[in-house]
Formats: C-alpha cells, structure tokens, sequence
C-alpha cells in the first residue's frame, strides 16, 4: 500500500501534467474558452493539488467541446483545391496548360498560408496565358 504523501505527490503530477497539456493545446481551443485558462502554466500551477484538480474536473468537458467546434469551424474554412483550378489528382491543372509536377505539390509546407497558395496558383495561370 502507497502512503498518503506519495499518492498525493502522484496525482499532483497527474493533474500538472494535464494542465501542462491544456496549456500547450490551447491554440486549438476557441478564442473565448482560452479566457478560462490563467495568464501562464505556471501561474495556474503554483494553486493546490486539490484546485487544480476540481477546476480540471469541471472545466475538462468545455474544454473538449471547444476543440472539437474549433476543429470543425476550421475546417469550414478551408478552400478545397478545385477552387483555385485544380482536381485533387495531382498532376492535372483543367484551367491552364501547365501541369503542376509532384514536386510542386510538395514544395508547399504544412504552414503555408492560402493568400501565398492563391499568388501561386495565379502566377501559374498567368504564365500559361
């Protein structure tokens, strides 16, 4: 059997590693539900085991609710590929008479924004015209 101090000393782990998680998420949580949060980790985690714990208890659902209705509103708001002329089959542009190589699929990272997709898609129409 565990004593007490060292259960207590785990589930103040327990709880700072999920409020550490919560923390480093919290982009992916809507903008109004991030007020919730304190000012930083570590403010927020300098409170006692058990504060931690029933804040995380109760506001853990609001938190799980906002990342799924952020999820799916950013989803929302992205442009499928066939509005800036191309089918998703790579290789095949029906609007110009350039075909976009592998290659050129691939020299866009995960971080690039559309406005800098849509200047390339543009030039390449233009440059086909």
């Amino acid at each position: 059997r565990k004593d007490p101090e060292s259960r207590r000393a785990q589930l103040k782990h327990r709880m700072l590693a999920e409020l550490k998680d919560l923390y480093d998420n919290q982009g992916h949580l809507l903008p109004a539900d991030r007020q919730l949060l304190c000012p930083s980790y570590k403010s927020h985690a300098t409170r006692n085991v058990t504060t931690i714990s029933t804040w995380l208890s109760f506001y853990q659902p609001v938190f799980r609710r906002s990342q799924e209705q952020a999820h799916k509103r950013a989803l929302n708001r992205v442009s499928p590929l066939t509005k800036y002329g191309f089918t998703t089959r790579i290789g095949t542009n029906p609007r110009s008479s350039t075909t976009p190589t592998q290659d050129q699929w691939k020299m866009f990272p995960s971080t690039t924004s559309s406005r800098q997709m849509d200047t390339y898609f543009r030039m390449l129409r233009l440059k086909s015209h």
